[in-house]
């Protein structure tokens, strides 16, 4: 017979791993520890008895009063529970038990997998530790275990931990968030309130999920087998064109939604080998709109200016000496001919902290370089909301780059001009500096065809583009060229189709 069912049949309190008593052992209350023996007791015998009972023999609102009582009690039980493991790590009780750790112990205890005792144990020392107003909330019943996880998942870095405690920008903020939001929805809150405060390391994490975005056909007897994951951006993308592609089925359209959507993509593979040039179909962006509070938009460039001025005043006072020695970027340009414009990647992801995120029109968060990204290729239309949420105003959209000067920069640059890269306009878009208050550029100096992967890689990467009469410069944040230069038109020598970064 265990120490535990010792205690819970009639004995004292298990000792420790090391024989002496528990911790506070002699001054623990004999009541309160009769009274958890009791309760145990009787939340067996309740569970044995539910256990008995025939849900089919059960009317209808029985079976949902039932099902919604035994989620009531399961999400209760589960707040109890986290809070003894969080005593149980503290006090180390769980040592002598023939595992290395509490997570071990976890799995075995209840039978879970790995990953899930890791996060119930993650879970449970958070709610104990640095989330106090959650765990009280958790025992109401006001919100689940599912909202703590949410920002485990996103509060990884000391900063974000630490801004937990802000009387203003932390627990107390996002627990109103979650009373009114379902874990999903919740979990694209703390996702906007951890871009708003920590921009950089949101990027980086948006970075990584890039990398790790893929998609695989495997050919199987009876045909092929589509597996994969795409992050934010490129998956609501694939997402908006494959559901307006499907549209609304028909009373006679006996498809599930799996096989609709499996034709949608078919039909769409299937347009662009019947008609081969898809110049217009890949230039026209599918209709995802992007909010943008008028705030973001004006700090953000107010930052930027900000930022801008300092460092050309610091390239005053660290100007090279006459009869410096060149580098080899500025050599190695020369061919080209003189600068026609620069095109930057846009504005960095630190001039964006402390303002909030745009959002998908379901919420979703996007990073700085995700939100410039999309900028490049979109439509720009003035909405404005009243104190209550009433539209005041809605001005008419107007692209960024007209189509006159689409066709203009297809006709120049032929292909992506990104070093090794041959992809044409099919799978390809236009790329701008950003000016967001002049409402975009103009001059089709300023525009550059760049494939879509290519597109991202320099936004994310933050690399800047030098037009020459001639052809493009491609550097990175430290001054280094990637690769040669781009003549205007001429295809690399090497291409393999833009399918990975330099």
């Amino acid at each position: 017979m265990s120490a535990q069912q010792a205690w819970i049949d009639g004995g004292s309190p298990a000792r420790a791993s090391d024989g002496s008593q528990p911790r506070a052992a002699g001054v623990v209350d004999e009541l309160v520890v009769a009274r958890a023996r009791n309760a145990v007791m009787d939340l067996r015998a309740c569970l044995a008895e539910l256990g008995g009972v025939d849900p089919e023999v059960l009317g209808g609102r029985v079976q949902m009063a039932l099902s919604t009582e035994l989620a009531t009690a399961i999400g209760k039980l589960t707040a109890i529970r986290a809070d003894v493991l969080a005593v149980i790590d503290e006090s180390g009780a769980w040592r002598g038990q023939g595992s290395w750790t509490l997570e071990d112990v976890e799995r075995k205890t209840s039978g879970a997998t790995k990953a899930e005792s890791s996060r119930t144990i993650k879970r449970a020392k958070t709610l104990r530790k640095e989330l106090p107003k959650f765990r009280e909330e958790v025992h109401a019943g006001g919100i689940s275990m599912a909202h703590v996880d949410a920002i485990n998942h996103v509060a990884t870095t000391p900063e974000l931990k630490a801004r937990l405690a802000d009387p203003e920008e932390g627990e107390a903020l996002l627990l109103d968030a979650a009373k009114t939001m379902d874990p999903d929805r919740f979990r694209k809150h703390v996702k906007a309130w951890a871009i708003k405060h920590e921009p950089e390391q949101a990027e980086e994490q948006a970075r990584q999920e890039s990398l790790d975005e893929e998609l695989m056909m495997i050919e199987r007897g009876w045909g092929w087998a589509l597996n994969g994951k795409f992050g934010p951006v490129n998956g609501h993308l694939v997402n908006t064109v494959l559901s307006a592609q499907m549209g609304v089925p028909t009373a006679n359209d006996l498809r599930g939604p799996k096989q609709r959507r499996a034709d949608a993509l078919v039909a769409l593979c299937s347009r662009a080998a019947e008609y081969g040039d898809i110049k217009k179909s890949a230039l026209i962006t599918p209709h995802v709109s992007v909010h943008v509070p008028l705030e973001t938009m004006v700090g953000a460039e107010m930052a930027a200016q900000i930022s801008a001025e300092h460092a050309n005043s610091k390239r005053v006072v660290d100007k090279p000496k006459d009869g410096a020695k060149k580098s080899s970027c500025a050599h190695s340009s020369q061919t080209l001919g003189r600068i026609l414009a620069t095109i930057s990647s846009g504005y960095s992801s630190d001039v964006f902290e402390g303002l909030e995120p745009a959002t998908f029109d379901d919420g979703t968060p996007l990073v700085p370089s995700q939100l410039q990204a999309l900028l490049c290729n979109s439509e720009l239309a003035r909405i404005i909301f009243g104190a209550k949420g009433q539209v005041l105003d809605a001005g008419r959209a107007s692209r960024i780059v007209t189509k006159n000067q689409i066709r203009a920069v297809v006709a120049r640059d032929k292909t992506c001009r990104f070093p090794g890269c041959d992809q044409t306009i099919s799978s390809s878009q236009v790329h701008h500096a950003q000016y967001w208050r002049d409402g975009g550029p103009t001059n089709i100096d300023n525009l550059v065809m760049l494939c879509w992967y290519h597109h991202t890689y320099v936004h994310q990467h933050d690399i800047t583009i030098t037009h020459h009469e001639h052809g493009w410069v491609f550097r990175k944040p430290n001054g280094r060229i990637l690769a040669g230069p781009r003549p205007h038109g001429e295809k690399p020598p090497d291409a393999r189709g833009g399918t990975s970064p330099p």
